[in-house]
């Protein structure tokens, strides 16, 4: 009987001996506890293959922990895992409970970034900020009117690339505007600055009373207070540069008033300058430019922007203005410069049948030199165009004209040309083509001499971002 028991005690003894030897790598490696001190700093081990990994790439692997200041005497100590924490309480007597789950800092940034189509907005508590590039790149075939030779020649060209920043600061009716053109750098020297001003609503959003100070367009002519961005042609009529004064150092009245359910029936400014163009330190004379503008939109404005890429059903605005601007500086031996004494202008804008443009504009300007003889000129712009896809292909058709001397015959400037637009994504995204001639009657003489018909193929693709 005794040697069953026998063989039972060895059995016990065996398996017990297997299972300890099975054991022991398992509670070996449980145990393994090192601490290796580096630079003021307290690396602890829970397992020796995290150890020489460390020893050979100094670095840990994820799930590392790490506690500024846990050490006996404030040293941050960095674990290899929550098995280590463990580990180093008991040995230290501490009682903090070891992590279950080690999880990365949620950052939030202080202020809301948004990419808008186009420009990107920054939104911070009492500032936001919309940062606009605008870029053209232009082709240029030009035929003039004469025999010289290499006379007829294409040309590539960047005309804009304009950087814009606006939005308001510490509250919404006050806002600010900065626009600069690096593409002005090649050909007008360092003048790269286009505008720059704050505006402030006196009611509360309502845009019925503002005050804008700094440098801007004057308010006169609607093709130039509609963006070079916005334009139905590759750019602006020959009356732009003849008879509009363009962007002003002053400052400026405006609001926009009417009904409830149109708000900008009424749109008046008034304004008043240096007068002698943009980025001028000082005034030229000790006189000012005035310039006033009264819009009428009785069916809601139909905005500063040339085609009827917002399907408007019908949109109308009426405006008439004023301006005078006397530059003659007497200081100087001789005397110099010219008096506008009266330019007035009235523009009519359409956009109709959700496809059709129409845009009219006439100019009349007194000016006297520094000899007091006036000279009377005048001149229009007329232009349409439809959309012959909505929204995407427009052709448009453009006739202006300038009387640079009403008491004179025979010295006539005319424009007709004639365009073909590509809209990808409205103004933001397009390609334009037009082709035209300007015909001056006065380049060759005067009385009846052969006028000069200078012809002029231009491409241009636009993008904003």
């Amino acid at each position: 009987m005794k040697h069953p028991f026998r063989r039972a005690w060895v059995a016990c003894v065996a398996v017990a001996i297997a299972f300890a030897a099975i054991s022991a790598p398992a509670l070996a490696q449980d145990s393994y506890y090192r601490e290796v001190t580096v630079d003021g700093r307290i690396y602890v081990f829970s397992s020796e293959k995290a150890q020489k990994t460390w020893e050979a790439s100094k670095e840990l692997a994820v799930g590392t922990v790490t506690r500024p200041g846990y050490g006996l005497n404030g040293e941050t100590v960095v674990f290899d895992g929550p098995a280590s924490v463990d580990a180093f309480n008991k040995k230290y007597g501490k009682t903090d409970a070891p992590p279950t789950d080690v999880k990365a800092v949620d950052y939030k940034l202080p202020f809301d970034v948004k990419y808008r189509m186009p420009g990107l907005r920054l939104t911070f508590p009492k500032f936001e900020m919309n940062w606009v590039n605008r870029a053209q790149f232009r082709y240029t075939y030009e035929d003039p009117d004469t025999n010289a030779p290499q006379s007829d020649k294409g040309s590539f060209r960047i005309p804009r690339f304009r950087m814009k920043w606006d939005g308001w600061i510490y509250s919404k009716e006050l806002t600010y505007e900065l626009q600069i053109d690096v593409a002005q750098v090649s050909s007008t020297g360092t003048n790269i600055l286009q505008d720059a001003n704050i505006n402030y609503d006196f009611t509360g959003g309502k845009k019925a009373f503002q005050l804008k100070i700094g440098q801007f367009k004057a308010p006169f002519s609607q093709q130039q207070l509609t963006s070079s961005g916005n334009q139905q042609f590759v750019d602006r009529s020959i009356t732009d540069a003849f008879f509009v004064p363009g962007r002003q150092l002053g400052l400026q009245l405006w609001g926009q008033i009417g009904p409830g359910g149109v708000a900008d029936m009424i749109d008046w400014r008034f304004a008043i300058f240096n007068g002698n163009g943009r980025t001028v330190a000082a005034n030229d004379n000790d006189k000012y430019e005035y310039v006033a503008r009264l819009a009428f939109s009785p069916f809601g404005s139909p905005g500063y922007s040339e085609s009827n890429l917002e399907s408007y059903d019908f949109r109308m605005a009426v405006a008439v203005e004023y301006n005078n601007n006397n530059r003659k500086v007497l200081t100087t031996d001789p005397p110099t410069g010219t008096d506008t004494e009266r330019e007035l202008g009235a523009s009519l804008v359409i956009k109709a049948a959700r496809v059709l443009f129409v845009y009219g504009e006439y100019y009349s300007q007194t000016v006297r030199n520094i000899a007091n003889a006036r000279t009377r000129s005048n001149g229009f712009t007329a232009q349409a165009g439809v959309l012959v896809i909505p929204e995407k292909l427009e052709i448009a058709g453009r006739y202006a004209q300038i009387d640079p001397n009403t008491n004179r015959d025979n010295d006539l400037r005319k424009e007709i040309r004639g365009a073909i637009s590509w809209y990808m994504n409205r103004h933001n995204w397009k390609l334009q083509a037009d082709y035209g001639q300007i015909r001056d009657q006065n380049a060759n003489g005067a009385n009846g001499e052969k006028p000069k018909n200078d012809k002029e193929l231009r491409v241009q693709a636009q993008l904003l971002f």
